[in-house]
């Protein structure tokens, strides 16, 4: 059996404070237009906002688009109406005519950076300063499924402390798994990986995670090649602890049959697809039937070709070019000289596109429930911006666009237990686009606000991003 580009590749790798810079380097692409405040609404990022008039509201959970104006209070939608209030008073934005959408949620990330194709330095801004991108991409919450757990927690709880900018980050920490032949890596108990051989090692792995309070499980059982070799018993000793401590469980998956291991299991959720096969129909119905969300990661799995080369379609998009530097852009159109990995991948995806599309859209008619996840830290994926590209992926696919917003705003958020929405009681995180993504999906990166619990957030300051400006400081930039 063929392995697979993602199967080792992919695993490895509260309120929020708003005024920040990211670590994209200015690119010379004009920021977006700012729309107009009114002359007693807020002066600056970061301020509350009361109300938010003549916005387009956009709706993925009934598929309505109205015109209307929210009332927010204490982070949430206090009222909706549909006559303009007479006498709003302070801190109102008048948004005429642009449209509001849920904010977005990416539900698998590898928040250490975006790596180069070629050999050399990635441009490794780090997991603090993504999410300061993801926050600039109007992605508002994100899972981080495999980094070092002392890393990784300490800085998700320093973000919900509001000690660092950015986006809300929720984080598995380290993937459950067994590599045969694999050396132990650096860092001991901070690894990435964890080599499970036995149930009991298994029951031992997650034990020792709850003292870290992740926020989700992982678990790599993915069959595509003979160096994984996770068995039944202790998949099954993973889940049952993970449930015994209140955690749920995500399994990267890398074939069918390894899905349907994880399903009978009790996992909680998959992520990816596999390429060989069409998905079977005994799955699909299963996975309808019990309401276990797919994530499937598009991104990672044919979007290199879109960046790769001279000519690459993908660069022209601005918001990709505001959240990247100069450099890493450069190198993704020197193919000649991608590392073989890269080169690999490329020939890889170009061959499978066709399949993935298929069978995403045999999962969604057959009304398993997908949500949005880009795989960020692989090739040909880029911190914030690779999120609207899964949702453009789905449409491609042939799902409804209104589909693929649900699977990235109010479903994903609904996983993490955040109720994002258009109506009373949700929670205020929106993003404010130029244009109708209903028109074209792309649509969602004509970002012109972001709003996070009723704050303004300065884009402006995000995209200004001076940290690694366009240069890959040695001190940050290493090879993984």
């Amino acid at each position: 059996m063929r392995s697979a580009p993602h199967s080792l590749g992919r695993f490895l790798p509260a309120l929020t404070t708003v005024v920040v810079l990211g670590c994209g380097a200015p690119s010379g692409v004009p920021l977006p237009g700012a729309l107009r405040v009114q002359t007693a609404g807020p002066k600056a990022a970061g301020s509350a906002v009361r109300w938010l008039l003549n916005a387009r509201i956009l709706d993925p959970e009934a598929r309505t688009e109205r015109l209307g104006h929210l009332q927010l209070q204490g982070g949430h939608i206090a009222s909706v109406h549909r006559e303009r209030p007479a006498n709003p008073g302070p801190n109102t934005v008048d948004l005429h005519g642009a449209w509001l959408l849920p904010a977005f949620v990416d539900l698998h990330v590898h928040s250490w950076g975006n790596p180069s194709p070629l050999p050399g330095p990635d441009h490794r801004c780090g997991h603090a300063e993504t999410a300061r991108l993801m926050l600039a991409a109007g992605v508002v919450a994100y899972l981080d499924l495999g980094s070092k757990p002392r890393t990784i927690f300490a800085l998700r709880d320093q973000v919900r402390a509001g000690l660092v900018p950015g986006a809300t980050l929720y984080a598995a920490g380290p993937v459950l798994g067994h590599i045969v032949g694999m050396k132990p890596g650096p860092g001991g108990p901070d690894a990435r990986l964890r080599q499970t051989r036995t149930p009991a090692e298994g029951r031992a792995h997650v034990r020792a995670l709850v003292a870290s309070r992740p926020d989700i499980v992982k678990v790599l059982m993915d069959h595509t090649g003979p160096e994984q070799d996770l068995s039944l018993a202790s998949l099954n000793a993973i889940v049952d602890e993970a449930h015994r401590h209140g955690l749920r469980v995500i399994c990267h998956i890398g074939t069918w049959q390894d899905a349907r291991a994880c399903v009978m299991a009790g996992a909680d959720a998959l992520t990816h697809l596999w390429d060989e096969d069409d998905v079977p129909a005994e799955l699909v119905q299963i996975l309808a039937k019990r309401r276990i969300p797919l994530i499937p990661t598009q991104p990672v799995q044919v979007d290199l070709p879109h960046f790769s080369g001279p000519n690459a379609p993908g660069w022209r998009d601005p918001l990709l070019r505001q959240l990247t530097t100069r450099h890493l852009q450069e190198t993704y159109r020197q193919t000649a000289r991608f590392v073989q990995k890269a080169k690999f991948w490329l020939r890889y995806q170009g061959a499978h596109a066709k399949g993935y599309e298929r069978q995403l859209l045999t999962l969604h008619k057959g009304g398993v429930v997908l949500l949005a996840g880009s795989d960020t830290g692989n090739f040909g994926t880029f911190q914030g911006y690779s999120l609207h590209r899964e949702l453009a992926l789905m449409v491609r696919a042939g799902l409804p666009v209104w589909a693929a917003l649900k699977a990235g705003t109010t479903a994903a958020g609904r996983f993490l237990g955040r109720k994002l929405g258009v109506k009373v009681g949700d929670e205020a995180s929106f993003v404010v686009l130029a244009a109708s993504p209903l028109v074209a999906i792309s649509h969602t990166q004509r970002i012109r606000y972001v709003i996070v619990r009723g704050r303004l957030v300065d884009r402006a300051a995000l995209l200004a991003g001076t940290s690694v400006a366009d240069t890959f400081r040695a001190s940050r930039c290493r090879r993984r």
